[in-house]
């Protein structure tokens, strides 16, 4: 899809708006390329749309939320599943675009394995409570199999592969690499890759800014920060070893290290900077999860979080919103 690059805000002294700041919260996690590159000076994106964008990083996803909660960033990136959450506890953040569009869960289990009717009475490995058990839950429910009906054993994620090769569980759900060694380890004679998970399973983590933020800064803000993120999110992908150097230190890794990873576990193709009626799709069953499984009372209002408005402003293109008016 050939997209036009948005027009960049006017950058002479006699019309630059007064720069805005911008706080971003993350965590240490190789996801969060683009919020360094904003914060760079060298790059001049953040100075070309009047955004003066530092970077907090917090040891978890609950601390960075509740940072964004409590008004100390203005910008946070959570898993949509506990931004779902947080909404419906009361906090207020406007989604602008999806930042990462992934389909990235997979199950290996034995070679008898082929359909979710065959996991009854099976046991399947993974973090419980965490993103694999989400996706088995609703792969599941996309068979109509109930969840009762597959046992689901707690294993940290680095152990799913010799649980399977031992006979611990008849099947692992995690993201690669972890399905290829756990393959690896059982033989490709007795284990397989089992079902289609990513039809019933994406992650979708929407790009959050704080209602406060967006109240503070009105249209003008907002359409300056979409506009710097899609720039980023360009840069990133044109200067990869760049922008690796410039998150490396914060991960704790080096540049060489970042970069390979953001290559070979898909990164970038993973960043979305879009809008899309199966993103939304996806985020709304994820909040039917949510309340089937107890957590929530009801689903907050996806189009009440999600708005186009300023994505469209900017980049018409990368909005696809035909079946939800958000």
């Amino acid at each position: 899809t050939t997209t036009t690059r948005p027009a960049p805000i006017s950058t002479t002294t006699t019309t630059l708006p007064p720069p805005v700041s911008l706080r971003i919260g993350i965590t240490p996690s190789l996801a969060f390329g683009i919020p360094f590159v904003l914060a760079e000076p060298g790059t001049g994106i953040g100075r070309a749309n009047a955004l003066d964008v530092s970077v907090e990083v917090y040891a978890t996803a609950a601390e960075a939320l509740a940072a964004a909660i409590a008004g100390e960033v203005d910008v946070v990136l959570p898993d949509g599943r506990a931004l779902l959450t947080a909404l419906a506890g009361g906090a207020c953040f406007r989604a602008p675009l999806t930042f990462i569009d992934q389909d990235s869960m997979r199950l290996v289990g034995r070679s008898d394995l082929i359909t979710a009717d065959d996991l009854i009475g099976r046991k399947v490995g993974t973090p419980v409570g965490g993103p694999g058990e989400v996706a088995l839950r609703l792969w599941l429910s996309a068979g109509r199999v109930g969840w009762d009906q597959v046992p689901v054993v707690d294993l940290p994620a680095a152990d799913l592969p010799a649980a399977l090769e031992d006979g611990r569980v008849d099947a692992i759900i995690w993201t690669e690499p972890i399905p290829a060694r756990a393959l690896e380890a059982c033989g490709g004679e007795d284990c397989r890759y089992v079902g289609d998970i990513g039809a019933a399973y994406r992650e979708v983590t929407p790009l959050n800014v704080t209602c406060r933020w967006q109240q503070a800064h009105g249209d003008d803000g907002m359409t300056r920060l979409v506009r710097a993120w899609l720039e980023g999110l360009e840069y990133l992908l044109n200067n990869v070893d760049a922008a690796a150097a410039l998150a490396a230190g914060r991960l704790r890794l080096t540049p060489e290290e970042v970069a390979d990873r953001w290559r070979e576990r898909g990164w970038l193709q993973a960043w979305a900077a879009d809008l899309t009626d199966d993103q939304v799709a996806m985020l709304e069953s994820y909040a039917a999860y949510l309340v089937d499984a107890g957590e929530l009372a009801e689903a907050p209002d996806l189009c009440g979080w999600i708005d186009g408005t300023w994505l469209a402003e900017v980049a018409p293109s990368l909005v696809s919103l035909d079946a939800y008016d958000c």
